[in-house]
């Protein structure tokens, strides 16, 4: 019976660990060096897991760039930005030599490309979940691209609950080989050429408080309308309605409605529509 029960706690303790999925990984093909950017991915975690657990988050980037925040929020993790967590340094959870050597961990199992490491954050807050549904997290990531390397880097990342457990299957996930490619600064002035196609980029910063820039180019000169909605579809703010010219363009918003009411935190879509299409975007207010 002793043992029976021993059999039991074992499986029940593979029943609750959460399993990690990683997907949406949404970065920009394309960077200059000295310019900040942001990348983010959807995390999929599934079963039950009772016992709070500080996010995990492992970035695969070129070793002269700087990490600037590593913030995620979703239906089980979140609000939290992550902190630096040290090699060798134990993890906010009840731990012992599992949680050490998070780099060196990573860089065995992943080894880095010439030029390239691993970084690892940790949240500061603990977060469990007793429902065994699947519960998504967005994670968002702000880079400054420092140093002089250009050309092709392939960028990974990585999520785990607080045992870094290669051993276990389901603790971790990986998403690895997202291409970008950085160059220098070019001579020619970016705003004197036109865009092939109408895009839409992700807000700066993101989370953002008070204010975020939102860039867009467009092809062609005509009427350009971009509103700011709430995730009802409800419209909180229009940044421009009016003629552009073809080109680049940078609109601001500060977190104010429409009659200059500050908005709750939470989440907004921005949405460009124009002759040349319509292209919607999220981003997160956190106060």
């Amino acid at each position: 019976m002793k043992k029976m029960l021993q059999i039991l706690s074992i499986a029940l303790v593979v029943l609750i660990a959460g399993c990690f999925d990683i997907s949406e990984v949404d970065q920009p093909a394309a960077a200059v060096n000295g310019t900040s950017i942001q990348t983010s991915f959807l995390m999929k975690t599934f079963e039950a897991d009772v016992n709070p657990h500080h996010l995990i988050v492992g970035l695969l980037i070129p070793s002269e760039w700087s990490v600037d925040s590593v913030y995620y929020e979703g239906d089980v993790f979140g609000p939290d930005y992550c902190t630096f967590l040290h090699n060798d340094s134990l993890d906010r959870d009840l731990g012992g030599a599992i949680d050490l050597g998070w780099t060196d961990s990573l860089s065995a199992h992943y080894p880095p490309p010439t030029g390239m490491a691993w970084i690892v954050y940790q949240g500061t807050i603990g977060y469990a979940s007793a429902s065994a549904d699947t519960a998504y997290t967005d994670v968002f990531i702000d880079l400054t691209l420092d140093g002089a390397a250009t050309g092709d880097f392939d960028l990974g990342y990585f999520v785990s609950n607080a045992a870094l457990d290669f051993g276990t299957a389901g603790y971790w996930d990986e998403a690895l080989g997202y291409t970008m490619a950085v160059t220098n600064v070019v001579s020619i002035d970016a705003e004197t050429v036109t865009p092939a196609s109408m895009t839409l980029d992700q807000n700066y910063p993101n989370p953002f408080n008070p204010a975020t820039s939102i860039n867009f180019s467009i092809p062609t000169t005509g009427m350009v309308n971009l509103v700011v909605h709430d995730m009802t579809g409800k419209e909180v703010a229009t940044l421009h309605n009016g003629v552009l010219s073809a080109g680049n363009h940078v609109e601001m918003w500060n977190g104010l409605n429409a009659m200059g009411t500050q908005v709750p935190s939470g989440m907004y879509i921005y949405r460009l529509e124009s002759s040349d299409g319509l292209q919607v975007r999220k981003m997160m207010l956190l106060k």
